[in-house]
Formats: structure tokens, C-alpha cells, sequence
């Protein structure tokens, strides 16, 4: 048997714009490998269980990442995905 290296991608639904002040927003990112994805927040927020919480006014980063379950030697270069918002 012989296994072969694959790509792997994380999509973002559509996030429309936000303001501080706003409710809670759900990101719900995807991995294309159906492992769970991890998020990191730069910026006024904090996210938890996937849900970003704005908590000033400016540039928000939030970036998703994946983990992945296969031996080091099959994997395919470590997935990141990032998105901007503003926030006013």
C-alpha cells in the first residue's frame, strides 16, 4: 500500500462586518480533512468553543488552524488560515 501526501484547506463561512457592541459571533470554520480546527484571536477579542467575542474597537486577526492526526512523515505542510476584520 502506498500512501501519498495530501492537501488539506480550512474554510471560513462569510463573516458580515461588525461593530463593537455587537453579540457574539460564531465562526464556524471547516478542515477539508473533517478534523477539528483551533482558533487564536490578535487583536479586541477572545474566542471560545469557536465563538469570537469583540470586546474593544480596532483590527481583529482571527486565525484558524488544524490539527493534524497522521505520522509527521505523510503530512502535508501545517495548514493556517487567517481573516481581518475591523472593527468600529
Amino acid at each position: 500500500i502506498e500512501v501519498g501526501k495530501a492537501d488539506q484547506t480550512i474554510t471560513f463561512p462569510v463573516i458580515s462586518s461588525a461593530t463593537y457592541g455587537d453579540g457574539p459571533i460564531t465562526l464556524g470554520a471547516t478542515a477539508s480533512s473533517s478534523l477539528p480546527v483551533s482558533y487564536s484571536v490578535t487583536g479586541p477579542g477572545s474566542v471560545s468553543n469557536g465563538v469570537l467575542t469583540i470586546t474593544g474597537a480596532g483590527s481583529i486577526v482571527v486565525t484558524a488552524s488544524c490539527a493534524c492526526a497522521v505520522p509527521r512523515s505523510l503530512r502535508g505542510a501545517p495548514i493556517f488560515c487567517s481573516i481581518v476584520m475591523r472593527v468600529g
